[in-house]
């Protein structure tokens, strides 16, 4: 099992469960080689660096096994408009991978989710203000200092992006996604977000050990 800074896969998918609801199928993996199952997805792969390989096909294999924990046979996930994953009728779900680790989420119907990771460091200063924007006074301008936090911001809005593209097919911009919740006081927390389009979502979000996002249409 791989590890990154003293954290392994089995920690980012601890993480990643204490967020989820419990009809919601969950896991993390290392990013590493996966040729067995490269063809069932060459097209996604054909022409693109390594490290992207190597991401998009952990990302792939880690979602067929959650895939097979739901009865669904094994096969290929194709990419759908916009670079969405494209899972079985009836089944919602979300892939998404740091420089370290894949995540995926998968579950029986419901209206949509969405998951994002990232490393626990620093978003860079010059995009803060881009990330934040309209958010900066309902989280109590935290992130507007903090700018791990402003990580956290970055992954819930793009873990909302996720939840919501395959169904309405409407781009968000970071502006696009309104956060309510408070500025958060643990390594654990919960945002409600509303998109511009007026789709309100639960947003779970942890800072360790690393920043997932993980986000859930309310029906």
């Amino acid at each position: 099992m791989g590890r990154a800074n003293d954290v392994d896969a089995a920690d980012v998918a601890r993480a990643l469960g204490a967020l989820v609801d419990d009809d919601v199928v969950f896991g993390a993996a290392a990013i590493m080689d996966h040729a067995d199952d490269a063809a069932d997805d060459a097209a996604l792969v054909d022409g693109v660096v390594d490290s992207v390989r190597r991401a998009t096909l952990s990302g792939r294999a880690l979602a067929r096994s959650l895939l097979l924990q739901l009865g669904c046979p094994k096969g290929p996930i194709p990419r759908g408009p916009g670079g969405a994953p494209v899972f079985p009728d009836g089944v919602v779900g979300s892939i998404a991978h740091d420089d370290a680790f894949a995540v995926c989420v998968v579950a029986r119907g419901g209206a949509g989710m969405g998951v994002d990771v990232e490393p626990a460091i620093a978003l860079p200063d010059d995009i803060i203000h881009d990330v934040v924007g309209v958010d900066v006074d309902v989280i109590g301008g935290v992130a507007g200092r903090d700018a791990v936090l402003a990580r956290a911001v970055f992954c819930a809005k793009e873990a909302v992006y996720k939840a919501t593209w395959p169904r309405e097919g409407v781009f968000l911009e970071f502006n696009d996604v309104r956060i309510s919740g408070g500025a958060p006081t643990g390594p654990r927390w919960r945002w409600h977000c509303t998109t511009i389009t007026g789709t309100r979502l639960v947003v779970q979000v942890c800072r360790v050990p690393r920043i997932i996002a993980w986000a859930r249409v309310i029906p």
